[in-house]
This record gives structure tokens, sequence and C-alpha cells, in this order.
């Protein structure tokens, strides 16, 4: 299975400038970083956390605190980044890798200050920095991109011509130059008016992920596309290995249902708790299956409201954390083949099992926002067992020499 990583990302602040820990925020003003990112790289050695750092690909850093876009000053930064490595390596500190991009198709207002794809080649502005980074430091892995380019708006392909530009870079330079790339999907089921599809149509879509199955979801900004890319999931996986001739590591930066940006991206608390349970479990089980990386967007929020949090930015628990906990503690090992003898199209039960050692996990979702389902479960010579399924649930089964735990949530 797929590790889970560990990223430090700026999301839409722009400009991060690590040595004086600035970046510009939010509101378009320069500000202090509020994380210690050195303490937090610190700790993830100290644990064996694999840790990303997103760099500034930009020619600028910001001015003086509080200062806006008019104080942002020029910069080296591919020196920068260089520098920055090298101060952590003095401390005896080590990331495991950089990640180039975020949102790249989107301008954020900035003109051409920040480089996208509207206003700037992208792609050789990545090899030009990836060339320098691994002469500097082969053993750090680079991850791109993170975009806005999105299977709802039938734009995966567009991929295809970067990596083939990529990967003519490496034969010329004889040095790998991508390791690894994230994209950006929308899981958004609220248009741009803010209403929200129907839960079985919410929990049907993710079939479209990885077959020829009619695709629900919006983009961002809470359009439908009526060409949607389904099925693009085995595509991408294929493509790309085809290209570089080798597996890169691919991961997903938003997992879950949101609203448009026009209505509240953050702000999810119009969906049910039991949709989003259901929702990201079947993600991450899809995910699993198809070897990709699965990789958290949003860790802390303002609201509880906000359910694809864990928790929020007090400490409190969010309401879909035991299960976010579940499946990282558990969801681990080797996954299993699991053989049903009635189609998801026909009984819509997904199951999922993995093993580690000699404890087995096994996670039951009942997608039928309408009927309960009455299933055999069997794990040959460990197990056989009869579990009624409320409708619209989810189930897990932990599995050891002596015991068997079955909790479950929903109706």
């Amino acid at each position: 299975m797929s590790s889970f990583r560990g990223s430090l990302r700026s999301a839409n602040s722009r400009f991060v400038n690590y040595p004086d820990s600035t970046v510009f925020d939010w509101s378009q003003k320069a500000s202090k970083i509020s994380t210690d990112v050195v303490g937090i790289i610190r700790a993830c050695n100290e644990k064996g956390i694999p840790v990303f750092v997103q760099i500034n690909y930009s020619d600028f850093i910001p001015g003086p605190t509080s200062s806006g876009i008019e104080s942002l000053q020029p910069s080296d930064n591919l020196a920068k980044i260089i520098a920055y490595i090298n101060a952590l390596k003095s401390e005896s500190l080590r990331i495991t890798g950089i990640t180039f991009g975020d949102e790249i198709e989107d301008n954020q207002g900035y003109g051409n200050l920040q480089p996208t794809l509207y206003n700037d080649d992208l792609i050789a502005r990545f090899i030009k920095y990836a060339d320098n980074i691994k002469t500097e430091f082969p053993e750090v892995k680079i991850y791109a991109f993170d975009s806005y380019i999105m299977a709802s708006r039938a734009q995966v392909s567009r991929y295809f011509d970067f990596f083939e530009r990529i990967r003519k870079a490496e034969i010329q330079v004889a040095k790998v130059l991508l390791d690894g790339f994230v994209f950006r999907e929308s899981y958004v089921y609220m248009d741009d008016g803010g209403k929200v599809l129907d839960s079985q149509l919410i929990l049907d879509d993710t079939e479209s992920l990885y077959r020829n199955m009619p695709v629900y979801r919006y983009d961002v900004s809470g359009t439908r596309n009526p060409a949607q890319d389904s099925g693009y999931l085995p595509l991408l996986l294929a493509r790309t290995k085809e290209i570089f001739g080798r597996e890169l590591d691919i991961g997903i930066t938003e997992y879950l249902p949101a609203g448009a940006y026009k209505v509240s991206e953050t702000n999810t608390s119009k969906y049910s708790d039991v949709d989003f349970i259901i929702h990201f479990s079947d993600m991450v089980g899809i995910y699993a299956e198809l070897g990709l990386d699965y990789l958290s967007k949003i860790m802390f929020a303002d609201s509880l409201n906000m359910h694809k949090a864990y928790f929020d930015r007090k400490g409190n628990l969010g309401v879909n954390f035991p299960v976010h906990e579940q499946l990282a503690q558990n969801f681990m090992g080797e996954l299993l083949n699991v053989e049903r003898s009635i189609d998801y199209d026909h009984l819509k039960v997904k199951v999922y099992a993995t093993r580690k050692d000699k404890n087995y996990f096994v996670m039951i979702l009942n997608k039928d926002v309408g009927s309960e389902s009455v299933i055999r479960v069997t794990l040959p010579e460990q197990l056989d067992l009869t579990i009624r399924l409320p409708r619209r649930s989810y189930v897990s089964l932990l599995i050891n020499e002596r015991d068997i735990v079955i909790s479950g949530i929903g109706n």
C-alpha cells in the first residue's frame, strides 16, 4: 500500500520566504509565518515522518509585514531554496522533498507576479528548478504540480504534455527531475447557488474515478462540464508510467466535497456527516487499490462545521476525526483481494480489507441511501460473519488472533 506523506504547504499563501519566516497571506498582505517550520521539520525527523516543503518558484518575496503587493521584492528564489536546504542540513535536519506549485492554473489576482499556466512557461521554470536542486541534493524528491487541471473539467490529459517535456529534459540532463506529482481534483457537489446534490449521487460518484460511470460532481466554481473525465485514474497511472518508463508517486490534494468557491470552499456544513465519512473512506479504499498516495488538504479549520478537517485550530476534534484516526491506524499493510458475488450496481456495498502481521482490518460501506443490506463476510480459515448493514453506513472490523471488534457509524 502507498504511504501517507507529510507536507508543509503554503496553500493560497504566496511568495513564501522561509529564511525570514514571511509569506503573503490570504488578505494579500505580508505576514509572519505563524508556524515554527524548523520545529515541525525537527519533530518529523525525530518521528520518521517524511516532510515535503513547498517552495517559492516566483521571482519575488514579501516586503515588510502588513505591506501589500506593491512592496514585493525581487529575489533569486532558486538560490534561496538551495541555501535553505543547506542551512537545514547544517542543523542536522533533513527534508524528504519539495513540492513545486500550488493551484498553478489559478492567477489569484497577482497578474504576472505569480507564475501560472496562464502567464509563464511553468514547465521550463520547473525544469530549471529541478535540475539545479537535483544537482545539489540528489536525494531530495521533487513533486509537482497541484493545479486546477481537473477531471471535472475534462482536463486530465493536459498533464501528459507536461510530462512529455519533463521526460525529454530528463534524458538531456541524464537525471530524474520528477519523482511524483500531486493533482487537485474537485469533489464539489454544490452548484454556484449553494444547492447540494442528493446523497445517493454524491456516494455513487466515486465509481466514476475508475469506471466508465456517470460523473455527478461540479467543478470548483460550481458548474457542470458536459464531458467530464470518467474512469481517469487508471489512465493517469498507465500514461504516466508509459511516458517516464517508471512509476511516479501520485497523490491528490482535495479529496472531499466542499462548496463552490463562489459560495464557500471551506464551509461544508450543508453536507451530512455520514456522507463525508462514507465518501472519505471509499476514496481511501479506491486510492489504495490503485496504488496512489492519499494526501489530506486541510488539517485545521476555523469551525467544527468544516467536516473535512481533522480538528480545529483550538485542538478540538472534528466530527469525523474517529474515522480518520481509525483508518490511519488500521488501514495499512497488505491490501487483500475482496471477492463479491453481487456487483456494486446491484448492491451498493463496498468492502476493503488489509492485513498487517496477524491483524486484519475490514471496512464495509453501505452506500445505499434508502435500503439496508445483510451480507456475509468471510476470511478463509479466519472468519465467517453475517452482518446487517444499515442504510448509508460505515462499519469496520478489527480482527486479531483473539478478538473481533465491530464498530459502525450511520443509520
